[in-house]
């Protein structure tokens, strides 16, 4: 979120001075992208952390997911475009399958105009992982999680070592510093 309002500062500075804007449609769209799905990490995760330490207990959906979430049984069969129902079979296939997580398919409208579709996957610790396609099936996101911080892949030809870390268990150098940044202190 500091990312997407940093950004958005500079950019409202140099119109204001005059300049022509140095961020493409596709920049800013990536900021909004990547600060919608962190923003509803951390809420949750926030959500999650308030009721362990009130001695509750586990909380069922994220609110990323609450409205656009399809259910297990339908999304062999919902249409959707094939690079999500890829990614929704490589991840089901070899976390759900292999009984140490689950994957979620969600759809979202985003800024009133781009409809995105989520592939989440969380296992039964604290990563995961979460990819984000357009509509149209075009690849625009795709990141490993640990509680509510995503370290992002920055290319497309990224993601096949990303989903290799489903069968290693490695995390990316991004999380090294994770135990320092996530709001899960002891």
């Amino acid at each position: 979120m500091r990312r997407l309002a940093a950004c958005l500062l500079i950019l409202l500075a140099a119109l204001l001075a005059g300049c022509e804007p140095f961020f493409t449609q596709a920049e800013l769209d990536r900021v909004s992208h990547r600060g919608f799905i962190e923003q509803n990490y951390r809420i949750w995760w926030q959500a999650a952390y308030d009721a362990y330490r009130a001695g509750g207990g586990d909380l069922e959906q994220p609110p990323l997911f609450a409205g656009g979430l399809l259910a297990p049984e339908d999304r062999e069969h919902t249409p959707m475009p094939q690079p999500v129902r890829d990614a929704w079979r490589f991840y089901y296939e070899n976390v759900e399958l292999a009984d140490f997580g689950n994957v979620y398919v969600s759809t979202f409208v985003l800024n009133n105009r781009d409809k995105l579709w989520v592939v989440r996957t969380s296992t039964d610790g604290d990563d995961g992982w979460v990819e984000l396609y357009r509509d149209d099936g075009a690849w625009l996101e795709a990141g490993r999680s640990w509680l509510e911080l995503i370290a992002w892949v920055e290319r497309e030809t990224d993601v096949a070592a990303l989903r290799e870390q489903v069968r290693t268990g490695a995390l990316p150098a991004a999380l090294d510093d994770r135990s320092m940044r996530t709001l899960w202190q002891p």
